[in-house]
C-alpha cells in the first residue's frame, strides 16, 4: 500500500542531482575539501584505486598469540608483543586456538610445546 505522499526510488534518483545542488546552494551541505569540479559545477569523482595492505596475521602469529594467552598474559600485552591492533587480538587468539584443536584432532600425539 502506498500513500499519496510516497515517492519511488526512481523519482528520488531522478531528482537527486537537483536536490544536492539545492542543498549546497543554500549552505545545508558541502562537498569535501579538495573536490575538483567540472565546467557544469558537478564534482569530478576520484577513481584512484585504494592501496591493498597485506595482513600481518599469519598462522605462526596466531599460534604465538594463543600460547601467550594460555600462559595468562592479557590481551593488551599480547597485542603489543605481536604488533597488531588491540581490536584484532581476540580474533587472532581464536584462530590460534582453532589451529591447535585441529592439530590435536589430526595428530593426537601433538602437544602445545610441539606447536
Amino acid at each position: 500500500m502506498t500513500t499519496q505522499y510516497s515517492i519511488s526510488q526512481t523519482q528520488v534518483l531522478r531528482e537527486a542531482k537537483h536536490l544536492v545542488r539545492y542543498a549546497i546552494k543554500h549552505g545545508w551541505m558541502s562537498y569535501p575539501n579538495g573536490t575538483m569540479m567540472d565546467g557544469d559545477g558537478d564534482p569530478i569523482p576520484n577513481l584512484e584505486p585504494e592501496e591493498e595492505t597485506s595482513s600481518p596475521i599469519t598462522p605462526e602469529l596466531c599460534n604465538k598469540a594463543f600460547l601467550l594467552r594460555e600462559r595468562g598474559i592479557t590481551l593488551d600485552n599480547i597485542a603489543t608483543v605481536c604488533g597488531v591492533p588491540r581490536g584484532s587480538i581476540a580474533y587472532i587468539v581464536s584462530k590460534g586456538h582453532e589451529d591447535y584443536l585441529l592439530r590435536l584432532r589430526t595428530d593426537p600425539n601433538s602437544t602445545k610445546e610441539s606447536l
